[in-house]
């Protein structure tokens, strides 16, 4: 495959835009391709939430490689080997239960994502499962240990994202934009020397073996 990556200084907050050049992906949504040839990976708040290492190597031999040997894979057997996320939507929901662990249910995911949004929570406030029970009494260690995985701004982040599809709403993007344009918290920053911080914008071709 030839393939064109494009990275911000923002990495990895901002998601790579990755390209296939060569032509050799049918441009059809259900090799998951734009007309464009820019590549669908994956809904990339979850892996955000879910990588242990988020720099770009790890970037390039996780999501890039996965997908660019599901492609092979696909030419040689006509399936899916590893399974294959939903379209626009409806994918990015079921991802986002994942990572929540809760049922693909548009009303729970973004209740639970409310709750993640804010930076605290009094322990007394009605727990996002709908039980009608207090966050003490019902899933008060769960959303301690979802809070450690998904920050705030990452669960706003998610949350705007479903939201924008329901509303269209400048104001949504131009804060969607403002969180992709902050800075994450340490855990998820990359290595010093992968991207210089004065550059914008760094373009890379790799080529990868048939």
């Amino acid at each position: 495959f030839e393939v064109r990556i494009e990275i911000r200084s923002t990495y990895p907050n901002a998601e790579p835009l990755v390209t296939e050049t060569g032509g050799r992906i049918p441009r059809k949504i259900e090799r998951h391709i734009s007309v464009d040839g820019s590549c669908c990976l994956g809904v990339w708040e979850q892996w955000l939430a879910e990588a242990t290492d988020t720099s770009f190597a790890a970037f390039l031999s996780g999501p890039v490689r996965e997908f660019f040997l599901s492609q092979s894979l696909y030419e040689l057997t006509g399936q899916w080997r590893f399974g294959e996320r939903t379209h626009g939507v409806a994918g990015m929901l079921e991802a986002y239960a994942e990572v929540l662990g809760v049922k693909t249910e548009r009303t729970l995911v973004c209740s639970w994502l409310t709750v993640l949004a804010k930076p605290s929570r009094k322990r007394r406030s009605a727990c996002p499962c709908g039980s009608g029970k207090t966050t003490e009494h019902c899933h008060q260690e769960e959303l301690r240990a979802l809070r450690r995985r998904v920050p705030s701004n990452l669960a706003e982040r998610m949350l705007l994202n479903l939201r924008q599809y329901d509303r269209g709403d400048q104001r949504i993007r131009m804060r969607l934009e403002a969180i992709i344009d902050a800075t994450l918290p340490s855990r998820s920053r990359p290595s010093k020397g992968i991207i210089p911080a004065s550059q914008s914008a760094l373009k890379l071709s790799s080529s990868f073996p048939n």
